[in-house]
Formats: C-alpha cells, sequence, structure tokens
C-alpha cells in the first residue's frame, strides 16, 4: 500500500510545471527538482500514517516511574496492560524492589474496595504468615482510589529472602481500573526495608503522592509523565476544557430514580426493546452521581429488583400499551455525563 501511495504522489508530482521547466533552464533547476520531489513525499507519507485513535477516551493514568529504574516494557494478559519497574542499582543483601502498573477497562459490577481486596489476596499468596492494613478509599477529582500494605513474613516463593512489604492503590477511573504496587523483598532486619528506615518509607510516600487519573480532555495534564497514553500528539497541544464538578444526588433520590426508571427498563425490556445500551452503563451512570460505593451499589440494586418485577407485570398486559413505554424509555442519555439531568424527572 505504501508503495503504490508513493509512486501515485510521483506521477503527480512529476506532472507538475513548476517540476518541468524548459530546457535551458533544466540542469539549473534539477537539483532543486529532486530536492522538492524528496520533501513532498515524505511530507505525503507522513500525514497519511497521522491517526488518531478514536477510542480515546482522555484518561490516562499519571504515574511516573522512578529515576535510572529498569523495565516499563507493557506487556498485555487477559485484557489487562502491565509494566514493571525494577530497581537495578543498590540493591544489597539480595534485596528487590519493584514497581508494578497495570490498566484495564472499568467494569461497572467492581468497586475499589474489591477490587484493592483481591488485589491484596493474590499479593499475599506466597506469605506464610501475612497482616494486612485496612483498607481505606478516598474519593478523588475522577474516580476513587482504595489503597492498603501488607507484611509477609516467611515466604514460600523464596530461599533467601524472608519478608516482604507492599503498598498497593487501585484506582477507578470513568472509563478505566488501574492498580499500582509497590513492592520489598529481601529480609526483616535489612536496615532499607520500609519498616526499618524512614527515609525508605519517605520516598515511597512521595512517589504514591505523585500518581493521580487524568483526563487529557478536560484537564492541562502533564503528559510527559503519563503511564499510559493513548492519545494521538495532537492532544497534547489541545485547549484544554473546564473541568465541571462531579453532580452529586443523595442516595434517598437515587434510590428513587433508580427504583422509577428500573420499572420503566422492566417494561421496555417486555415490549421487546434492547435495553442493553442502557444496562451496560447503568453501573457506571449510578457510580458518577452518587458519593460513594455503597450509594451507588445501592442504586444499582434497587433498579434491578424494579426491573425484574416491572417486566413481569407488562409481560401480562395488551401490546398496545407498548407504545408510551418505548417512546419514554427512548429519551435515556447515552452518556453517563447527562444521566444526572435525565434523572431528574424520576425525583
Amino acid at each position: 500500500m505504501c508503495l503504490s501511495f508513493f509512486m501515485h504522489v510521483l506521477k503527480i508530482i512529476s506532472s507538475s510545471p513548476l517540476l518541468n521547466p524548459p530546457l535551458h533552464v533544466y540542469k539549473f533547476g534539477m537539483n532543486i527538482k529532486f530536492l522538492t520531489v524528496a520533501a513532498l513525499i515524505a511530507s505525503a507519507l507522513a500525514t497519511s500514517n497521522v491517526a488518531a485513535d478514536p477510542n480515546f477516551n482522555g484518561e490516562v493514568l499519571i504515574a511516573p516511574s522512578p529515576p535510572n529504574w529498569s523495565g516499563g516494557t507493557p506487556k498485555t494478559a487477559n485484557n489487562t496492560l502491565r509494566r514493571v519497574w525494577k530497581r537495578g542499582f543498590l540493591n544489597k543483601n539480595g534485596v528487590k524492589e519493584q514497581i508494578t502498573i497495570s490498566r484495564r477497562y472499568k467494569e461497572d459490577t467492581i468497586t475499589a474496595t474489591a477490587l484493592a481486596r483481591a488485589v491484596s489476596v493474590a499479593i499475599t499468596k506466597p506469605c506464610v504468615e501475612k497482616t494486612v492494613t485496612k483498607i481505606t478509599r478516598e474519593t478523588k477529582m475522577i474516580g476513587v482510589v482504595a489503597s492498603f500494605t501488607t507484611q509477609c513474613d516467611g515466604l514460600t516463593n523464596s530461599e533467601t529472602a524472608d519478608t516482604m512489604f507492599v503498598t498497593a492503590k487501585v484506582y477507578i477511573g470513568e472509563y478505566n481500573t488501574y492498580t499500582v504496587e509497590r513492592s520489598w523483598i529481601g529480609n526483616k532486619t535489612d536496615p532499607t526495608s520500609p519498616i526499618n528506615s524512614p527515609r525508605t518509607g519517605e520516598q515511597w510516600l512521595v512517589y504514591f503522592s505523585r500518581i493521580s487519573v487524568c483526563n487529557t480532555l478536560q484537564s492541562a495534564c502533564n503528559v510527559a509523565e503519563a503511564e499510559i497514553i493513548h492519545a494521538h500528539p495532537r492532544f497534547k497541544t489541545m485547549r484544554a476544557i473546564p473541568a465541571s464538578a462531579k453532580p452529586i444526588v443523595p442516595q434517598k433520590n437515587a434510590l428513587k430514580a433508580a427504583r422509577t426508571l428500573g420499572q420503566l427498563t422492566g417494561k421496555a425490556d417486555a415490549c421487546g426493546e434492547n435495553i442493553t445500551p442502557l444496562t451496560s452503563k447503568i453501573g457506571r451512570m449510578f457510580a458518577y452521581v452518587t458519593a460513594n460505593d455503597r450509594d451507588s451499589t445501592a442504586a444499582v440494586a434497587a433498579f434491578d429488583t424494579a426491573r425484574a418485577i416491572s417486566a413481569k407485570a407488562q409481560a401480562k398486559r395488551k401490546r398496545e400499551t407498548c407504545g408510551p413505554v418505548l417512546r419514554e424509555f427512548r429519551q435515556h442519555p447515552s452518556r453517563v455525563g447527562a444521566f444526572h439531568r435525565y434523572i431528574e424527572r424520576f425525583i
């Protein structure tokens, strides 16, 4: 394809009067001609290869790796993109220190706390004895983050190290889920361990304080430090769109809206309507308008219950009643950001 495109451009350029002067000036302009051809072809080919990812939603994880660490090569498995950085210098007494960052598309049914709990189980699998701190949850400008720290005494997968310290954070964005794990493996008495060295502990705190989820289409993110980027370079210079505050609906109103919308969705389902475009996003929609995972989970549960009951009731009604139901149901938004305005009619 590239070769045919090259020949096509060459043919057009060669036929141009600018590049076919009269004979008495031909020798003079010969060098200029070939320089011009080369420049135009290079420009055309470069333009043909420039294409932005149509699925790019602007969301990135800002997670710069520590200076001079090795690794970071992306690997994809089970729909998860994973990168590992290792500290390859000043490692004494067999100490191993690494950072693992993963990303996958967000699942509506998972919460930050539940995912952090699953991550902690996976991390502590090789531990003979383990201590895991309570999982803390914090709401951020974009999504939420759940954090925990674990210590293992005795490791089944190491013959030399007897201790592992891990601090992990799970970031739930609007579109993706990110996990960041920083681990230290060595001996319990090693003075450089996070529990024995205040300096090491401070370094870990500073590292995690620099990590955040950001949207390059809404904020002036530091794209140069984005660990995972899915943007064409033109997104780096786009003018930032003013970010609006996340709308929060009280739990009482969220439950009321969930039940009413669930009833409407159940009726539409019984009338033969494809409700998947709404139900596939309903978790994200309620997460967008509620204050925490507990409220959004309760709202989704109320929606599902009302939908099931309503579908059974509508199935017993005459087909003629479906017209108004479908007209009303089809007014639901396709964008998560418009959901808070839509559910005002149910409150």
